[in-house]
């Protein structure tokens, strides 16, 4: 999964950085429980984090679990004293039926997740061709 803060520079540029760093913590904090023992929720740069779930059922669980975690994220929280409600557009691409490479399979996750910022849920399965 790639999992982007939508509007974060907003949220800088309104609060200051050292808001948007605990922005950034709770989206982790937030990610954590929806992950097993060997996933693994890393930020990749800026506003970005990358979710790497190594046992999935099928699609359709690995975006019922994209779906609450973006209204998790969602849910309202304090910080120095500001009400804020912050979302997440998540794409996903999954092993090997959208790449068999580290590498590919983030890039379709990255663009899944740029065509997620325009949907309402904010979740897109990356639906590009399969890999020859």
């Amino acid at each position: 999964m790639s999992i982007d803060v939508d509007q974060f520079t907003s949220i800088n540029d309104s609060y200051g950085h050292d808001l948007g760093d605990e922005v950034l913590q709770m989206v982790a904090t937030r990610l954590t429980p929806f992950l097993c023992e060997d996933d693994m929720v890393s930020r990749w740069g800026g506003d970005e984090f990358v979710c790497l779930l190594l046992e999935v059922g099928d699609q359709a669980d690995v975006m019922r679990m994209a779906k609450e975690m973006v209204e998790c994220i969602a849910e309202s929280c304090v910080l120095h004293g500001d009400v804020l409600r912050v979302r997440v557009s998540i794409g996903i691409a999954i092993f090997p039926a959208h790449g068999s490479s580290a590498a590919t399979l983030l890039n379709n996750a990255d663009l899944a997740m740029y065509e997620a910022k325009g949907e309402k849920d904010r979740v897109v399965l990356f639906q590009g061709p399969e890999p020859a």
